[in-house]
């Protein structure tokens, strides 16, 4: 408990500003990006496992409770003050939860946007900056929420509640050293289906499932003094679920590149992907000549 907090309170101005406003917006050398990012993912780690004692410690209360009051052999008397005084720890212990919890950061910041980062400053001059929007606050929270269904039925569920959230997370620009300029944009919009239905007993068991769809855009503009693009996309080679378009200008190249994740969890998209698609943007372009070598 006191580990987090303690954590929290050594943290710079600036990256508990990021935690209060749970999001990260600015320029920055992918240097300095990065070890506030470090700062803060090993902060987010110590508050996980925190929350994690507590809640085994609070269950702890509610057992030893139950058991001390209506089990144990001691004088009743004894009995009720330490029901009492396990009562009194799990309330405690439940504010601090709450208390912690607020602290929450989503696991796309530390599996996703984190090692992006690191690949991508391989990539950029070291005294190049970026530019960087991230929303650290989880996916499944009540602003993110865009709607919820009427109850409806589908098989052997009775009630079945959908509820939607968008969560634009992430997106950015960079130059690169190759005087490219990359932009990102991640966005997920997630189903949360709540579904009920009757066992053979009688008794109505209810079901939480996740259906998550990941729209990622990848914008490159390349530099035509070092580069020539192909500017007929070949569709033979795009997936039912991206779509490429490159666009030739005077001075520079775009390409973009859009492509659809479809997941059945909530489990962050791999960051592979995103370096993936960044590549295949790069396919479209020629090697740099031998003049700019």
């Amino acid at each position: 408990m006191f580990s987090s907090l303690n954590a929290f309170n050594s943290l710079s101005p600036a990256l508990r500003t990021a935690i209060d406003k749970k999001q990260i917006t600015g320029d920055f050398t992918a240097q300095a990006l990065l070890e506030q990012m470090r700062a803060l993912a090993e902060f987010d780690r110590k508050n996980v496992l925190t929350r994690s004692q507590l809640r085994k410690w609070k269950w702890l209360a509610i057992v030893l409770g139950i058991v001390v009051l209506f089990i144990s052999p001691l004088p009743f008397v004894l009995r009720v003050c330490i029901f009492v005084a396990a009562i009194a720890a799990v309330i405690y212990l439940s504010m601090i939860i709450r208390r912690l919890s607020q602290f929450a950061i989503s696991e796309n910041f530390s599996q996703v946007a984190l090692p992006f980062i690191a690949i991508l400053k391989q990539d950029m001059q070291a005294a190049q900056t970026l530019s960087i929007r991230l929303d650290l606050t989880p996916a499944i929270v009540s602003k993110k929420c865009t709607g919820t269904s009427k109850p409806y039925e589908r098989g052997a569920y009775k009630k079945i509640v959908d509820t939607t959230y968008r969560d634009p997370w992430f997106d950015g620009s960079a130059r690169l050293a190759d005087d490219a300029i990359l932009r990102w944009r991640l966005l997920d919009t997630i189903c949360e289906s709540k579904r009920s239905k009757r066992s053979s007993s009688g008794k109505t068991k209810t079901k939480l499932r996740h259906y998550k769809r990941s729209l990622v855009a990848i914008g490159l503009s390349l530099p035509n003094k070092f580069y020539g693009v192909n500017a007929a996309a070949d569709r033979s080679s795009q997936k039912a679920t991206s779509k490429i378009t490159v666009h030739q200008g005077d001075k520079r190249s775009d390409v973009k590149l859009v492509r659809k994740f479809k997941a059945k969890s909530l489990q962050p998209l791999d960051p592979r992907a995103l370096i993936d698609m960044i590549s295949e943007a790069y396919k479209r372009a020629t090697p740099p000549t031998r003049s700019a070598a």
